[in-house]
């Protein structure tokens, strides 16, 4: 009878675990119900040892830089990764890449960190900024700091997600097929700007030197906007920053900030 009995359990048992192994986003979601993306705090700068992710969909996890809480540009992507939980994926930086503070033409201080951020995947298997989408769970984003392991706001990692959406806008600008206009607009230090694309296009804001968009790093809408959408800018450093259509360069405008 015991041997029947122990039999009987050893059966149970591995039918259960097959279960859960079947279902490893539930068993995950059991064990760690917050802890879906994973990162211990790292300052290594050559690569990314990501603890654990639960991915409900394949996809990427994608390391972006940071400018001051407001996305920059990618720098990194891992190997694909099917459904599940995967753990310890390592993702190698081709350059030495760390927080740090850096100085624009002696204006203010601007502070550069990085961030991993989990992609779901279109279909093809291969990362693509503008077809893949950023992965949510229960509303919140799925992106940690890689130097603190914390949680990173929507605001911080997806491009053209304003913390404020109520900031009053200063000027706008319509960009047509002929380009930008008006073409130069001046406006005063902390105003914001609304470019509004009317093209047959898309249009990506950025400013120059295209296409590393340097003298002006974080004023880069780092995507793109369909007819009628549009792209807003804070200007809280006062210039002359002259920029263009990232997609049609030959496409420029200025922005005068007293």
């Amino acid at each position: 009878m015991k041997k029947i009995f122990f039999a009987v359990l050893a059966i149970g048992i591995g039918i259960v675990t097959i279960y859960f192994i079947g279902n490893s986003n539930l068993l995950a979601n059991i064990l760690n119900k917050n802890e879906r993306f994973v990162i211990s705090a790292q300052s290594n700068t050559d690569e990314i040892v990501i603890d654990r992710v639960v991915m409900d969909k394949p996809g990427f996890i994608v390391i972006r830089e940071v400018i001051n809480d407001r996305p920059g540009q990618i720098t990194e992507i891992s190997d694909f990764l099917e459904s599940g939980v995967s753990t310890n994926v390592t993702i190698s930086l081709r350059s030495a890449q760390e927080v740090e503070a850096i100085d624009i033409s002696g204006g203010f201080p601007v502070l550069k960190n990085l961030v991993a951020i989990v992609y779901t995947d279109d279909g093809d298997k291969g990362f693509n900024p503008l077809t893949d989408s950023v992965a949510y769970y229960k509303g919140d984003v799925l992106a940690r700091y890689v130097n603190t392991g914390e949680i990173a706001s929507e605001s911080t990692v997806v491009p053209n997600t304003k913390a404020n959406s109520e900031d009053p806008i200063a000027a706008e600008i319509i960009y047509t097929d002929e380009g930008f206009s008006p073409n130069t607009v001046e406006i005063k230090k902390g105003d914001t700007v609304a470019f509004i694309n009317e093209s047959s296009g898309p249009m990506w804001v950025a400013s120059n030197v295209h296409p590393a968009h340097t003298i002006l790093p974080t004023f880069d809408q780092f995507g793109t906007s369909a007819f009628g959408e549009r792209y807003t800018y804070t200007f809280q450093q006062s210039g002359e920053w002259e920029y263009h259509d990232h997609v049609n360069a030959s496409k420029i405008g200025l922005i005068i900030v007293r």
